[in-house]
Protein backbone atom coordinates (compact mmCIF):
# COMPACT_ATOMS: atom_id res chain seq x y z
CA UNK A 1 0.00 0.00 0.00
CA UNK A 2 1.30 3.45 -0.89
CA UNK A 3 2.01 5.94 1.90
CA UNK A 4 -0.26 8.52 0.22
CA UNK A 5 -3.42 6.46 0.75
CA UNK A 6 -5.92 8.62 2.62
CA UNK A 7 -9.36 6.98 2.65
CA UNK A 8 -11.03 10.19 3.86
CA UNK A 9 -9.73 12.31 0.97
CA UNK A 10 -12.70 13.77 -0.88
CA UNK A 11 -12.93 13.48 -4.65
CA UNK A 12 -16.09 15.61 -4.55
CA UNK A 13 -18.78 16.63 -2.08
CA UNK A 14 -20.09 13.06 -1.98
CA UNK A 15 -17.29 10.69 -2.99
CA UNK A 16 -14.08 9.69 -1.19
CA UNK A 17 -10.94 7.77 -2.06
CA UNK A 18 -12.13 4.95 0.22
CA UNK A 19 -14.93 4.17 -2.25
CA UNK A 20 -12.41 3.83 -5.09
CA UNK A 21 -10.38 1.10 -3.39
CA UNK A 22 -12.80 -0.61 -0.97
CA UNK A 23 -13.87 -4.08 -2.01
CA UNK A 24 -15.72 -6.64 0.07
CA UNK A 25 -14.40 -9.43 -2.13
CA UNK A 26 -10.79 -8.20 -1.75
CA UNK A 27 -11.26 -8.02 2.01
CA UNK A 28 -12.78 -11.51 2.20
CA UNK A 29 -10.01 -13.01 0.05
CA UNK A 30 -7.12 -11.10 1.61
CA UNK A 31 -6.31 -9.13 -1.56
CA UNK A 32 -4.58 -5.76 -1.16
CA UNK A 33 -6.52 -3.61 -3.64
CA UNK A 34 -4.44 -0.44 -3.21
CA UNK A 35 -1.56 0.08 -5.66
CA UNK A 36 1.85 -0.17 -3.98
CA UNK A 37 3.46 2.24 -6.44
CA UNK A 38 2.93 5.93 -5.66
CA UNK A 39 2.68 6.73 -9.39
CA UNK A 40 0.08 4.00 -10.00
CA UNK A 41 -1.93 5.11 -6.96
CA UNK A 42 -1.98 8.76 -8.04
CA UNK A 43 -2.86 7.80 -11.62
CA UNK A 44 -5.83 5.73 -10.44
CA UNK A 45 -6.97 8.57 -8.15
CA UNK A 46 -6.69 11.06 -11.03
CA UNK A 47 -8.79 8.87 -13.35
CA UNK A 48 -11.31 8.15 -10.58
CA UNK A 49 -11.63 11.90 -9.92
CA UNK A 50 -12.47 12.45 -13.60
CA UNK A 51 -15.18 9.76 -13.42
CA UNK A 52 -16.60 11.48 -10.35
CA UNK A 53 -16.51 15.00 -11.82
CA UNK A 54 -18.01 14.14 -15.19
CA UNK A 55 -20.37 11.25 -14.45
CA UNK A 56 -20.91 10.12 -10.85
CA UNK A 57 -21.36 13.48 -9.10
CA UNK A 58 -23.82 14.79 -11.74
CA UNK A 59 -25.85 11.59 -11.30
CA UNK A 60 -25.67 11.98 -7.51
CA UNK A 61 -26.79 15.62 -7.77
CA UNK A 62 -29.84 14.62 -9.81
CA UNK A 63 -30.85 11.24 -8.31
CA UNK A 64 -29.43 11.13 -4.80
CA UNK A 65 -27.11 8.48 -3.36
CA UNK A 66 -24.93 6.41 -5.69
CA UNK A 67 -23.77 3.23 -3.97
CA UNK A 68 -20.43 1.96 -5.27
CA UNK A 69 -20.32 -1.83 -5.49
CA UNK A 70 -17.00 -2.11 -7.35
CA UNK A 71 -14.63 0.59 -8.59
CA UNK A 72 -10.86 0.12 -8.91
CA UNK A 73 -9.67 -3.48 -9.14
CA UNK A 74 -6.06 -4.61 -9.00
CA UNK A 75 -5.24 -7.42 -11.45
CA UNK A 76 -5.62 -10.08 -8.76
CA UNK A 77 -9.07 -8.84 -7.73
CA UNK A 78 -10.16 -8.39 -11.34
CA UNK A 79 -9.26 -12.02 -12.06
CA UNK A 80 -11.00 -13.17 -8.87
CA UNK A 81 -14.30 -11.58 -9.93
CA UNK A 82 -14.05 -12.79 -13.53
CA UNK A 83 -13.29 -9.36 -15.01
CA UNK A 84 -11.90 -9.06 -18.51
CA UNK A 85 -8.17 -8.25 -18.88
CA UNK A 86 -9.01 -4.90 -20.54
CA UNK A 87 -11.49 -3.80 -17.87
CA UNK A 88 -11.66 -0.07 -17.15
CA UNK A 89 -11.88 -1.08 -13.47
CA UNK A 90 -8.12 -1.81 -13.67
CA UNK A 91 -7.40 1.91 -14.16
CA UNK A 92 -10.10 3.40 -11.91
CA UNK A 93 -12.07 4.60 -14.93
CA UNK A 94 -15.14 2.44 -14.21
CA UNK A 95 -17.46 1.83 -11.28
CA UNK A 96 -20.38 -0.54 -10.79
CA UNK A 97 -23.16 1.41 -9.12
CA UNK A 98 -26.37 0.69 -7.26
CA UNK A 99 -29.12 3.25 -6.75
CA UNK A 100 -31.77 3.80 -4.12
CA UNK A 101 -34.09 5.18 -6.80
CA UNK A 102 -35.70 3.31 -9.69
CA UNK A 103 -32.78 1.75 -11.60
CA UNK A 104 -34.70 1.84 -14.87
CA UNK A 105 -35.44 5.57 -14.59
CA UNK A 106 -31.83 6.33 -13.59
CA UNK A 107 -30.46 4.35 -16.54
CA UNK A 108 -32.83 5.97 -19.04
CA UNK A 109 -31.79 9.40 -17.74
CA UNK A 110 -28.09 8.54 -18.08
CA UNK A 111 -28.48 7.05 -21.58
CA UNK A 112 -30.57 9.96 -22.88
CA UNK A 113 -28.64 12.75 -21.19
CA UNK A 114 -25.46 14.52 -22.16
CA UNK A 115 -23.03 13.03 -19.64
CA UNK A 116 -19.64 12.25 -21.23
CA UNK A 117 -19.53 8.54 -20.37
CA UNK A 118 -17.55 5.94 -22.25
CA UNK A 119 -19.86 3.11 -21.20
CA UNK A 120 -23.17 2.96 -19.37
CA UNK A 121 -24.10 -0.69 -19.09
CA UNK A 122 -27.22 -1.92 -17.32
CA UNK A 123 -25.95 -5.28 -16.05
CA UNK A 124 -27.75 -8.25 -14.57
CA UNK A 125 -26.41 -11.49 -13.09
CA UNK A 126 -28.12 -14.40 -11.34
CA UNK A 127 -26.97 -14.61 -7.70
CA UNK A 128 -28.09 -17.86 -6.04
CA UNK A 129 -31.79 -16.93 -5.74
CA UNK A 130 -32.27 -13.51 -7.35
CA UNK A 131 -31.19 -11.19 -10.15
CA UNK A 132 -28.56 -8.67 -9.07
CA UNK A 133 -28.76 -5.47 -11.11
CA UNK A 134 -26.38 -2.51 -11.34
CA UNK A 135 -25.12 0.10 -13.76
CA UNK A 136 -21.50 -0.05 -14.91
CA UNK A 137 -20.33 3.51 -15.59
CA UNK A 138 -17.03 4.37 -17.27
CA UNK A 139 -15.37 7.62 -18.26
CA UNK A 140 -12.02 8.08 -20.01
CA UNK A 141 -9.99 10.95 -18.63
CA UNK A 142 -8.55 11.61 -22.10
CA UNK A 143 -12.15 12.40 -23.21
CA UNK A 144 -12.25 9.71 -25.91
CA UNK A 145 -15.65 8.74 -24.51
CA UNK A 146 -17.86 6.77 -26.90
CA UNK A 147 -21.19 7.09 -25.06
CA UNK A 148 -21.91 3.38 -25.45
CA UNK A 149 -25.27 2.73 -23.79
CA UNK A 150 -25.57 -1.04 -23.48
CA UNK A 151 -27.58 -3.71 -21.72
CA UNK A 152 -26.25 -7.08 -20.56
CA UNK A 153 -29.06 -9.51 -19.87
CA UNK A 154 -27.01 -12.60 -19.09
CA UNK A 155 -23.48 -11.57 -18.21
CA UNK A 156 -21.80 -11.83 -21.54
CA UNK A 157 -23.89 -10.48 -24.37
CA UNK A 158 -23.87 -6.71 -24.65
CA UNK A 159 -26.73 -5.25 -26.66
CA UNK A 160 -27.35 -1.62 -27.60
CA UNK A 161 -29.80 0.13 -25.29
CA UNK A 162 -33.43 0.21 -26.37
CA UNK A 163 -36.42 0.90 -24.08
CA UNK A 164 -37.76 -2.59 -24.91
CA UNK A 165 -34.53 -4.29 -23.86
CA UNK A 166 -34.45 -2.27 -20.66
CA UNK A 167 -38.04 -3.32 -19.92
CA UNK A 168 -37.01 -6.98 -20.34
CA UNK A 169 -33.95 -6.37 -18.15
CA UNK A 170 -36.21 -5.08 -15.38
CA UNK A 171 -39.08 -7.56 -15.74
CA UNK A 172 -37.23 -10.84 -15.31
CA UNK A 173 -37.19 -11.10 -11.52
Amino acid sequence: MTESYNPKLKLSANFTVREVFDSQIALTRGIDNIPSSEVDYLTVCDKAAALVAHVLQPIRDHWGPVIIDSWYRCMTLNAAVGGVPTSAHLTGEAADCLFTDNLQAVYEWIAAGGLPFDQAIAERRWRKDHWARWIHLAHKRDNSNRRHALISLDGGNYLPFTPERLDRFMLDS
